[in-house]
Order: structure tokens, then C-alpha cells, then sequence
């Protein structure tokens, strides 16, 4: 995966190994400031930080939960619109798979005060 600053074109300025196989599709949240989803032929979905920082201050994004949707090979995914937490993945398997983020306490407690800025950190 690599991340580029639109107004700088000429080189990324984050490249990540984002699955083990290819990377199949990714999703930025409408809801959730700075959370991506990516699906691959890894049969994995991942949540990213994007705008995490490493210990050099170089934006370098972090992964924050993962999860087997048991649908083979992953090609697309999508969040819900209506509801922030919920997003949905397609894979070779012929299904779909629906997954609430939320469920999953690495990424809620991670994510949670970006919702809502007075919760505690």
C-alpha cells in the first residue's frame, strides 16, 4: 500500500505491506476520521490508523485489528453508511460478510475518542 500527498506528487510518502498476498480493495471510513479497511487474497480484513505517527515522527500508518471473514479470497469492501462501526466485505466464496468493527475492543478503544473528543484517552 502506498500513501501520497496529492499535492506532491513524485514520490509516496508511506509504503506499508498491507497482506501477505495482494491487496484486493480498501475503504476510508465516512464516519471515523482516519480509519481505513483493506481486504485481500489473504482472506483477512484490516483496520488502519492512517495517520499514526512512528517513534521518528514519519506518518507511517498502524495496524489496529484484523479479522478471517472465512469468505476465501477477499475482493471488495465497504462501510455501511448508516451506521459507523458496520462494513461489509465480498469474497471468492460467493458471500457476503458483515462485520461491526465495534465488537472488537483493540479497534473501538482506539477509535472512540475520535468520535467523540471529550471521551477520556
Amino acid at each position: 500500500m502506498y500513501g501520497f500527498d496529492t499535492r506532491h506528487f513524485s514520490a509516496p510518502i508511506f509504503t506499508v505491506q498491507a497482506h501477505k498476498k495482494a491487496c484486493a480493495a480498501a475503504a476510508f471510513s465516512p464516519h471515523i476520521p482516519n480509519l481505513l479497511a483493506t481486504v485481500g487474497t489473504d482472506s483477512l480484513c484490516k483496520i488502519w490508523d492512517i495517520h499514526a505517527q512512528s517513534p521518528e515522527g514519519k506518518l507511517e500508518p498502524r495496524l489496529i485489528g484484523k479479522r478471517d471473514l472465512e469468505q476465501g479470497d477477499l475482493f471488495s469492501v465497504q462501510f455501511y453508511e448508516d451506521i459507523p462501526w458496520v462494513l461489509a466485505a465480498g469474497g471468492s466464496n460467493g458471500e457476503l460478510a458483515i462485520w461491526d468493527i465495534e465488537e472488537s475492543t483493540e479497534i473501538s478503544e482506539h477509535f472512540k475518542p475520535t468520535l467523540d473528543p471529550n471521551a477520556p484517552k
